[in-house]
């Protein structure tokens, strides 16, 4: 009997589970039964979007706070692998997929479990990746691999341009091409981690080029999360949400790049 690989994955467009159909290789599909779970909040989040509904889960998705998902009643056998599959909502993992880290059946699903962390995505993916990696080493699961793929040629403009634009309009996936791109590697990869059976070290965030930038972008976000939150009259959030669609779209404009070259300074002056 084949041992299994189970993927649990929460994907509002669909997407990230057609990537991670696409990135498994042959010689795994032959070794292991593959098995997919998919995470269903009883909320449905639409896709494509509008601009009111794509902004709203903002407070939420920062503030990390849960809503109920479907219950997932699997208990996993003792050599199954887990692959965990999500994506970020504004540098946060989903709401979806948050709620399914805190779950009371996570802890059952994870525990004493090796598992393959997966994810796709513009280029601000580290805050998240930690958080996800956190509350799976909480709950005793083994990180085996963390495979992410990202826009890294984008700039930060130019990258939420095109999402926003395909959020929007469901038209043109800009995951497609990233896709074709890493195939090979991480097909290599995932044959190394699950054939050969050799692990993976942890990425080192801190050291990341991007680390500085995006805890800089947590902390913005969550004063405004917390800012919008405080008022329970939803005539005063809806306010206060737009002030941020404002904020967001200058900041990105301008406020972004003057950060980035701040942070290659500091760091610049720190090497020498």
């Amino acid at each position: 009997m084949k041992k299994k690989i189970l993927i649990f994955y929460y994907s509002q467009s669909g997407e990230l589970y057609n990537a991670v159909n696409r990135i498994i290789p042959e010689s795994v599909r032959k070794e292991y039964q593959i098995d997919y779970i998919k995470i269903e909040p009883f909320v449905h989040y639409k896709f494509p979007c509008s601009w009111q509904s794509f902004f709203s889960v903002f407070p939420d998705s920062v503030l990390q706070n849960t809503r109920p998902n479907k219950k997932i009643n699997i208990t996993p056998n003792s050599d199954d692998i887990i692959l965990l599959c999500y994506q970020p909502w504004f540098v946060h993992p989903s709401i979806p997929f948050n709620s399914f880290l805190k779950s009371e059946y996570f802890s059952e699903i994870i525990t004493n479990h090796k598992v393959v962390l997966f994810s796709c995505c513009r280029n601000t993916w580290i805050n998240s990746l930690n958080i996800v990696r956190t509350n799976i080493l909480e709950n005793k699961g083994v990180i085996i691999s963390e495979i992410i793929i990202e826009d890294s040629a984008a700039t930060d403009l130019k990258s939420a341009y095109n999402y926003i634009k395909w959020f929007f309009t469901g038209k043109k996936s800009p995951f497609n091409d990233l896709i074709d791109a890493n195939k090979k590697n991480i097909e290599n990869r995932l044959h190394k981690v699950l054939i050969e059976n050799c692990a993976e070290k942890q990425i080192n965030l801190k050291t990341h080029p991007r680390f500085a930038y995006e805890q800089k972008i947590v902390r913005y976000f969550t004063k405004w999360a917390k800012f919008i939150t405080k008022s329970n009259n939803t005539t005063a959030k809806k306010i206060k949400l737009l002030l941020f669609q404002t904020w967001i779209v200058l900041a990105l404009i301008f406020l972004a790049p003057i950060i980035k070259f701040l942070l290659i300074f500091k760091k610049n002056k720190y090497e020498k």
